[in-house]
């Protein structure tokens, strides 16, 4: 593949920052509407100054989904009510057809925890703005919430660099306070490592833990698309796969269960085109699918809520923000306004996850 259709079919280019984590729980940044120039050629996200650019997770065009319409994009204002102890207005409602505490009798809410040009941040809810905690040192993490060990499971080092030497991706633990991961054991199939892992889940009645992982292609990152999914052993990284998910490009790009159910998202940035697949846990086939649109770029269902919350954003890396998503619809409603486009230029959030809330020091 030639360098020009790797960066027309690129939704990220991989950049790996290195960075001394510490906690910096400074003021919350709210979303607003300040705009910033941006390189939108080639549909790619072009590397922060303060990230060094390795090799891009690229996405193949091919489709076999056939699924073509986006979803509508709705702006909903955050209603106006009291905090609660978890900092987050507890009746504001959103025009997604839920409340973002629809179905709650009692018990405390999770707190949302995204990731974004190598820092780990926690969105403020429901009005969408951020606070930035500390370094992760990752520009991309899959993450998924380990309730019986309580702690944030992740998979670091997601795409295997060019030519497929080391690092390639690994499990670990990451504490919410500090945004320091401890790394654990490489993922495999076999002898073969994984050369690129986007989704990983843990059904919350088993406690087994779902990936989706790829060990295809030889050169070119755009060749490692996640293109199985099974489960994995978090003790010792060992993959069982399932089956191949029949996808728009074949591609797990994240994962979340809501109730017994698997879902799958699959985004083609560079052919205008997402959507979201319920999975069989047994065989890893596709059974249902809803049309998501390009934008809606990770999922995490909140069972504190019942409520799935989503990341958009464009290919460039502008018109970021968080939402929610309607699994019936595929409509994302937003939540408050955009991210400034002067914040984190350039990149995306490449995690998304709902996790109790943390106690930190």
């Amino acid at each position: 593949m030639t360098l020009e259709r790797f960066l027309q079919h690129s939704v990220f280019t991989a950049v790996f920052a290195v960075a001394a984590s510490g906690c910096n729980c400074g003021g919350s940044m709210m979303a607003d509407d300040a705009g910033a120039t941006t390189d939108s050629g080639g549909g790619e996200f072009v590397a922060d100054a303060s990230v060094t650019a390795d090799a891009g997770s690229g996405i193949d065009a091919g489709t076999d989904g056939g699924i073509s319409s986006d979803a509508g994009v709705g702006d909903a204002g955050a209603g106006d009510a009291g905090l609660n102890d978890a900092g987050f207005v507890s009746d504001a409602g959103v025009d997604a057809g839920v409340s973002i505490d629809s179905g709650i009798d009692a018990g405390p809410l999770n707190a949302l925890y995204g990731n974004i040009a190598g820092k780990l941040v926690r969105f403020n809810l429901p009005d969408g703005g951020i606070t930035e905690i500390a370094d992760s040192g990752q520009p991309y993490l899959v993450a998924a919430w380990d309730d019986s060990a309580q702690v944030l499971r992740v998979i670091s080092d997601v795409y295997t660099p060019l030519g497929g030497t080391p690092p390639t991706p690994k499990l670990g633990t990451l504490d919410l306070c500090t945004g320091v991961i401890t790394v654990g054991p490489h993922l495999a199939i076999g002898a073969n490592n994984v050369r690129r892992a986007e989704g990983l889940a843990r059904d919350p009645d088993a406690g087994t833990f779902y990936v989706t992982v790829g060990i295809n292609g030889t050169t070119t990152p755009t060749e490692f698309i996640s293109e199985s999914n099974g489960t994995v052993d978090i003790s010792t990284g060992a993959v069982t796969v399932h089956g191949n998910h029949q996808t728009l490009q074949d591609d797990g790009d994240t994962l979340m269960f809501v109730g017994p159910s698997l879902y799958l998202l699959d985004v083609s940035t560079a052919n205008n085109q997402g959507a979201l697949y319920s999975i069989n846990t047994t065989t890893g086939a596709v059974i249902t699918s809803i049309n998501t649109g390009p934008k809606v770029l990770r999922v995490a269902n909140d069972p504190t809520r019942n409520v799935v919350f989503a990341t958009y954003g464009e290919g460039t890396g502008t018109n970021r923000g968080i939402g929610t998503l309607n699994l019936s619809t595929g409509t994302l409603t937003k939540l408050g306004a955009d991210l400034p486009n002067t914040l984190y230029p350039n990149s995306q959030f490449t995690m998304l996850v709902s996790v109790p809330e943390p106690v930190c020091p």
